[in-house]
Order: C-alpha cells, then sequence, then structure tokens
C-alpha cells in the first residue's frame, strides 16, 4: 500500500508541476495593482499585487488570519504530501493555496480585477 501511495503522489506532483492543463492562473502575468479574489472552502483572500514577479501581494482575508492588510509572498498552489509540493507563481483551482505564514483550503474561486476566472469542466461533469 505504502508503494502505490508514494507512485500515486509522484504522478500527482508530475500532473501539478508539469501539465500546461491545470486551470489556475500565473501570478507574474499579473500588473501592479492588479487585484485577486481568492475564495477558498473557508475565506476569502483579497489580495492587490505589488510585484508580481516576486509574488508580493498585500492580502486581507474574511477568515481572520490577515485581518489588517499585511504585506506578504503569495507562493503558489500546493499538494498536501509529505514534504508538501508547491508549484511556485500558480494558483490552481482545487489545490490548496500558499501564502507566506499559511496553507489555506482549496481554491474554489478565483476573479482577477472582478473579473471571474472559472474552471473549465469536462462534458460530463455537472454544476
Amino acid at each position: 500500500m505504502n508503494e502505490f501511495r508514494t507512485l500515486l503522489q509522484q504522478v500527482v506532483c508530475e500532473v501539478l508541476l508539469t501539465s500546461k492543463r491545470c486551470i489556475g492562473v500565473l501570478v507574474d502575468e499579473l500588473k501592479r495593482g492588479d487585484e485577486i479574489v481568492i475564495r477558498t472552502i473557508n475565506s476569502e483572500y483579497r489580495c492587490r499585487m505589488v510585484e508580481p514577479l516576486k509574488g508580493l501581494v498585500m492580502v486581507t482575508s474574511t477568515g481572520g488570519l490577515f485581518s489588517a492588510p499585511d504585506l506578504v509572498h503569495l507562493i503558489g498552489s500546493c499538494v498536501l504530501t509529505r514534504p508538501v509540493i508547491v508549484r511556485c507563481g500558480w494558483l490552481g483551482f482545487g489545490y490548496p493555496v500558499f501564502i507566506e505564514g499559511c496553507i489555506t483550503s482549496p481554491l474554489q474561486r478565483l476573479t482577477v480585477n472582478g473579473e471571474p476566472l472559472l474552471p473549465r469542466l469536462p462534458p460530463y461533469a455537472t454544476q
């Protein structure tokens, strides 16, 4: 069983780290001043891009962790394996987000400057 789990983790991590089909947004493609809203199962994070190439954002959240604006690094999405695998500079639907100081619950909704980015569902999926 442990061998299967290790193999499965390797496959998931390879897909996360290399696939262009994973739905999400690259942080370094955003501009200074862009606002992204990250909605997870438990909280909503409002991030204003300060230095997109470095992933530096001014963040506040509804969950209480960032109740006052705080300047932090938006690291990327991750797979919660041991050790945690992070795809830096990418925010992916369905994956937890690693913000300096915390790992969120999985990303459910993402907006950039008020425009929602929705995951493309396969034709057999129901909404």
